[in-house]
């Protein structure tokens, strides 16, 4: 999946791409996020992120499901999340038993932005939205991912880190673009 930001070469032709054709990228590296498969994450995407955190979902190795923040101009676009599911193997505690499934469930915190705020900072919103939500329901986060527009990127890892008392090392909050 990719998000297409206005009307650019670069959506013309992703838009003209047809179900089954191959993409190669040349500038391709693997997220890190070996730190997402112990204790309570969070997971903080945009439109541009949500595919990706969507393989993260499909491949999730941890058996907390994470609390994710969705922040999208169009509502419809929160319903990208609603038919994945965490699929978690696991052990019964009786060593001898087989692995078994176990399906679970995330919670996912909508954010529709108006579309003036694009390429604004929404950084001080995603953590009243999350203080917010941990004031109803007390979770300890023990670890971030995200990926957003370089301005709310940049102003948000400081303010998940105090807020969740955090290290740096455990915020991970990547730059997927820049409105310019």
């Amino acid at each position: 999946d990719c998000f297409l930001h206005g009307d650019t070469s670069g959506g013309k032709w992703a838009m003209a791409l047809q179900a089954g054709d191959t993409v190669v990228t040349k500038r391709e590296f693997p997220e890190k996020v070996t730190h997402l498969h112990t204790g309570q994450t969070l997971l903080i995407v945009d439109e541009t992120s949500m595919p990706t955190a969507a393989r993260l979902l499909e491949l999730w190795d941890n058996p907390m499901p994470p609390l994710i923040i969705c922040v999208t101009q169009d509502a419809a676009d929160q319903e990208y999340f609603d038919d994945i599911t965490l699929s978690i193997d696991a052990k019964d505690s009786n060593k001898n038993s087989p692995q078994h499934h176990i399906d679970r469930h995330f919670t996912v915190l909508p954010m529709i932005m108006d579309p003036a705020s694009v390429g604004q900072n929404v950084a001080p919103q995603i953590d009243r939205q999350l203080a917010d939500y941990l004031a109803k329901q007390p979770l300890q986060i023990d670890k971030v991912w995200g990926a957003l527009e370089a301005k709310t990127a940049k102003a948000l890892r400081p303010l998940l880190q105090k807020r969740l008392g955090l290290e740096r090392s455990d915020v991970v909050v990547k730059v997927y673009w820049r409105h310019d």
